[in-house]
C-alpha cells in the first residue's frame, strides 16, 4: 500500500534541501575566509617574531661588539699605565739611590771636616 505524499510537502522539501544546500555552502565559505584570515594573520604574527628576534639578536651582538672594543681598550690603557708606573717607579728608585749617596757622601764630609778640626 503506497502512502501518498501531497505535492505541497514535496515542493517544501525541495525547498528545504535547496536552502540548507545554500545554508551549507554559506557556511563552508565563511568557514574558508576565516582559515585565509587566521593563516595570514599567523602569517604576520611569525613573521614579526622573526623580525623583532633578528632586531634583538643585532642589539645583542651590536652590545658585545661594543663591549669587547671597551674591555680591549681598558687593557690597553692598563698596559700603558703599568708601563708608566714601573718607568716612574725605576726613576723614583734611582732618584732615591742618588739621594743617599749624597746624603752618604755629605756624612763623610762632615766627619771628615770634624777630624780635621779635631786634629788642629
Amino acid at each position: 500500500m503506497a502512502v501518498k505524499i501531497p505535492s505541497g510537502l514535496l515542493k517544501k522539501q525541495e525547498e528545504l534541501k535547496g536552502v540548507a544546500k545554500k545554508l551549507e555552502e554559506s557556511v563552508r565559505s565563511k568557514v574558508s575566509d576565516i582559515q585565509k584570515q587566521f593563516n595570514r594573520t599567523k602569517s604576520s604574527v611569525e613573521s614579526s617574531y622573526k623580525e623583532s628576534k633578528k632586531q634583538v639578536q643585532n642589539r645583542v651582538d651590536k652590545a658585545r661588539s661594543n663591549l669587547e672594543r671597551q674591555i680591549k681598550h681598558a687593557q690597553k690603557t692598563k698596559s700603558a699605565l703599568e708601563a708608566k708606573a714601573a718607568k716612574e717607579r725605576k726613576l723614583a728608585e734611582k732618584r732615591i739611590a742618588e739621594l743617599k749617596k749624597m746624603v752618604a757622601t755629605k756624612k763623610r764630609s762632615k766627619a771628615t771636616r770634624k777630624s780635621h778640626f779635631q786634629s788642629r
